[in-house]
């Protein structure tokens, strides 16, 4: 059909068909170059599009990869304090009793009967282990006057013709506790009176006398602020440091390593009574 116009319409027509076929392919060729300039080339384009999240999405994944590294390794940690501290509680049985000191720290309840011999101011012997426990108790509980007071009671047996020495050192100590030194040199020297006549003028029990002796006069004496208070503590410190030194030489131990470190001891709290006197 179309050639058959064509011949129909001349040579003209044909020309004219020619022309604006030719018209038509320019302007869609040049429609075409002209949105291809407008979008770009694909490849130029689309590659930063794609190149740039790539990036931050190999950074973001860095950065968290190395957060949770570090998250993994403090729960690591964390885990194996956890395990060491239930290892060691369950292999240390002592760690599962009482401990002895929470035992002292207690209620004080259930001592009713000892509290009312010690208002009595008479502890019969069946209470006086009770009672010793109850001293314990207020002592640990920082109530050194209330343990001074049962300790006062324990020292004294068989109606004061003798004393208990383990309630008197108890006493001495608790005495120390509150400030009442003198008080503390009292029983010490009461104790030593007995163990004298005890065991003779040289045993081990002398020499522990005279080395507490030694040691409660210099506290008392590093105590004093008055130079004249402070120097007479630790003149008798001094003297009694000297005699518990001679008295450890010239004393047999069972032990000798025992008398060595006695006889250290005593030396070295002599020592710093000099020191602390000459300053």
């Amino acid at each position: 059909a179309s050639t058959s116009a064509s011949s129909q319409a001349g040579p003209g027509a044909s020309a004219q068909a020619s022309t604006s076929a030719s018209a038509q392919a320019s302007t869609s060729a040049s429609s075409q170059a002209s949105a291809s300039t407008r979008s770009g080339p694909s490849t130029g384009s689309s590659a930063p599009a794609t190149a740039c999240p790539t990036w931050r999405l190999m950074v973001s994944l860095a950065f968290n990869s190395r957060h949770a590294g570090w998250l993994l390794s403090g729960a690591l940690l964390i885990a194996g304090c956890l395990g060491s501290v239930l290892y060691v509680s369950e292999g240390n049985p002592a760690l599962k009793g009482d401990n002895y000191w929470t035992g002292l720290a207690q209620s004080e309840s259930g001592f009713g009967n000892v509290k009312a011999a010690v208002k009595s101011g008479h502890i019969e012997p069946a209470l006086r282990d009770k009672a010793r426990a109850l001293a314990f108790i207020y002592r640990q509980n920082e109530k050194p006057m209330l343990a001074c007071e049962v300790f006062r009671l324990l020292w004294i047996e068989d109606g004061g013709k003798s004393i208990s020495v383990q309630d008197g050192l108890e006493l001495a100590g608790a005495y120390a506790d509150i400030g009442s030194y003198s008080s503390a040199v009292e029983c010490y020297q009461t104790i030593m009176a007995q163990d004298r006549q005890t065991h003779g003028p040289r045993s081990p029990e002398l020499v522990r006398d005279y080395g507490n002796l030694a040691q409660c006069c210099y506290i008392a004496g590093a105590a004093q602020a008055e130079p004249t208070n402070r120097r007479r503590w630790l003149e008798a410190a001094i003297k009694y440091g000297d005699m518990a030194s001679r008295l450890a030489n010239e004393t047999l131990y069972k032990d000798p390593a025992i008398q060595a470190g006695v006889r250290a001891t005593i030396e070295q709290n002599t020592r710093l009574a000099k020191s602390d006197l000459i300053n």
